[in-house]
């Protein structure tokens, strides 16, 4: 399972904050807009492929996508919680 992968040592490209697991209800949330078509990463592309996970950066304002266990931890492939029309502090795991 993803959330069994080691990230201590991860950092967000973008903040260089620490990254930390996300909540299983903020990914039903994200991946109910993929179905729809209404989650777009933060280079500007709509998203099709649903999530299997997320890690956040402390502030909360970027989900990084895991699928197949595989964080991508590149800028461009951030999805922006805010513009994402989701609550900051919702779905995240602080563990």
């Amino acid at each position: 399972m993803a959330d069994d992968l080691p990230i201590s040592f991860l950092r967000c490209p973008i903040t260089q904050s620490p990254l930390r697991w996300a909540d299983v209800s903020l990914i039903r949330k994200l991946n109910e807009r993929c179905r729809t078509g209404r989650l777009v990463n933060r280079g500007g592309r709509s998203l099709d492929q649903a999530l299997d996970a997320g890690l956040i950066d402390l502030g909360s304002r970027f989900l990084y996508p895991v699928r197949n266990e595989i964080p991508t931890l590149v800028a461009e492939e951030a999805i922006p919680l805010a513009e994402a029309s989701l609550c900051q502090d919702e779905g995240v795991n602080n563990d």
